[in-house]
């Protein structure tokens, strides 16, 4: 079996096997401009397969989540959000050019099984030609993906790092879910993995670690955290 194929066959027994193939993805417009206000909109379902759940069937406790912006100067604030159809929908009006993370952590209310659910989403959009907290990423979240690339095109190699607690996660599952429908597998390598960008558009990227943590949520034990993180961008022609 050649290896992407095994990869690829690994990740989905994974899937299978987190009880759950649900992520929690951002979607946004990756450039803002000083004073405009800038829309944000959170999706559960798959992005690969184009799915969208209705925010009214979103399961266990998922409609709560709480979307934190990030300023490029550090400081945070969360937004308030709105359901609008399939996502929740939150706005904010960048005060100043720079980098502004936008972030997702979010604890399932539900044991599955034997494993507790924990999401994380994030994606950034920068405003004007200032990289000032373009690293904040890193921080956002306790299991953050970082764009290494910096503006990706179609047709190169877009390179990204993914991180547990601090710590690079060394042969660790990951997606790719481009704007076709194409989805693939791929390993971590010291927490980083490159994929060629074949189109333009949005992409999903969908990291995922088991921590063998047990413990108990709102009455039920559980052997496992299911970490899932996802990180959205856009790639240019």
């Amino acid at each position: 079996m050649k290896i992407t194929s095994l990869l690829t066959f690994l990740f989905s027994l994974f899937i299978l096997n987190t009880g759950n193939a649900h992520n929690i993805w951002i979607e946004t417009n990756n450039t803002g401009k000083a004073g405009k206000e800038h829309s944000v909109k959170i999706y559960l379902g798959g992005y690969g397969e184009n799915e969208r759940d209705s925010v009214s069937k979103w399961f266990s406790n998922t409609r709560e989540v709480v979307l934190l912006l990030t300023k490029p100067d550090g400081t945070k604030e969360n937004l308030t959000t709105k359901p609008s159809g399939n996502y929740l929908e939150a706005l904010f009006t960048p005060a100043k050019d720079g980098c502004y993370t936008i972030s997702v952590s979010h604890e399932v209310a539900d044991v599955y099984g034997t494993a507790k659910i924990q999401y994380y989403a994030t994606s950034q959009v920068k405003v004007g030609a200032s990289v000032e907290g373009i690293n904040n990423v890193i921080t956002s979240t306790d299991m953050p993906v970082q764009l290494i690339s910096t503006n990706p095109v179609v047709k190169k190699g877009v390179s990204l790092k993914v991180m547990y607690k601090g710590k690079n996660l060394d042969k660790s599952p990951v997606s790719v879910a481009s704007p076709s429908g194409w989805v693939k597998g791929f390993e971590t390598n010291a927490g980083t993995f490159t994929f060629d960008a074949i189109w333009p558009g949005v992409y999903v990227i969908e990291a995922y670690y088991t921590d063998k943590t047990e413990g108990s949520l709102n009455g039920k034990e559980y052997k496992l955290i299911r970490n899932i993180s996802t990180y959205s961008f856009t790639v240019g022609r």
